[in-house]
């Protein structure tokens, strides 16, 4: 949660609600680096996975190779464009809208 600060804020857990996300690069490198760790679930089979589950696996799994590929183009550098970044979020947040994944 202290990572992802408006996350926390709209599940519940208010400790940093005082704060903006960081969008740092060394965040971005510390994010990248906790991608590309192999994970037990990966080592599961899905066949022993509910239907849920295995759904939830297969959009985390995507998420997470979309992350990792898009990390060679540095967006870090860019942390606000016209539709994306914590102040679209922030916006979210505060009309009760859905989240939007970063």
């Amino acid at each position: 949660m202290r990572d992802d600060r408006c996350f926390a804020t709209i599940s519940d857990v208010h400790e940093y609600d005082d704060r903006l996300p960081a969008e740092a690069r060394r965040t971005f490198d510390r994010h990248l680096k906790q991608d590309q760790v192999p994970t037990a679930p990966a080592a599961i089979s899905r066949a022993s996975l509910s239907h849920d589950d295995r759904s939830t696996t297969t959009c985390s799994s995507s998420s997470l190779k979309h992350r990792i590929a898009l990390a060679p183009f540095k967006g870090w550098r860019i942390p606000l464009t016209s539709d994306e970044g914590f102040y679209i979020n922030v916006m979210r947040m505060a009309s009760g809208c859905g989240w939007a994944a970063t």
